[in-house]
């Protein structure tokens, strides 16, 4: 008996959906965001200031033909900016799920690829003042907030 039970926990264990998060960090804060979006991680980039853009928006570069807009996660996401320069830093390239919309996000770093299951992903607070953020996950010892996509590429 013990041994079908064991079984059926197997099964529905593998039944189990996972989607691949890319983990970054901003601002000392742990952020994931659905891999399904990641189109490639640029660790050397050139940016070209633009005038007249939000103040979240660094600049522009050039990704093999395609001019691809910098939005400063730090700033985007209401934290405290960082005026240490881009060394160190790298750009996560977003594609929305038709790819026609293409972002840049500037973060501190990008740690490692999770796995998560949809149903470990908590509600955020009801008070949350981050807009972009629609979940919270714990995973080891951290807590990571789950980056709403969809939302960050369309604004």
């Amino acid at each position: 008996m013990a041994t079908e039970l064991q079984e059926t926990i197997l099964e529905e264990e593998q039944e189990a959906v996972l989607e691949e998060y890319l983990a970054f960090l901003s601002d000392d804060l742990r952020f994931a965001v659905s891999a399904k979006y990641v189109t490639e991680i640029i660790t050397s980039f050139f940016t070209t200031v633009l005038p007249r853009v939000p103040s979240y928006v660094k600049g522009i570069f050039n990704l093999r033909g395609q001019v691809i807009p910098i939005v400063d996660a730090r700033i985007r996401m209401r934290q405290t900016p960082d005026d240490s320069g881009d060394e160190g830093k790298c750009v996560i390239v977003l594609n929305n799920d038709a790819g026609e919309v293409a972002i840049g996000l500037l973060v501190d770093g990008v740690s490692h690829v999770v796995n998560i299951k949809e149903e470990d992903i908590l509600v955020p607070p009801a008070n949350n003042r981050q807009e972009l953020v629609n979940g919270i996950v714990h995973i080891g010892r951290d807590d990571y907030l789950i980056l709403d996509c969809e939302k960050l590429l369309e604004n």
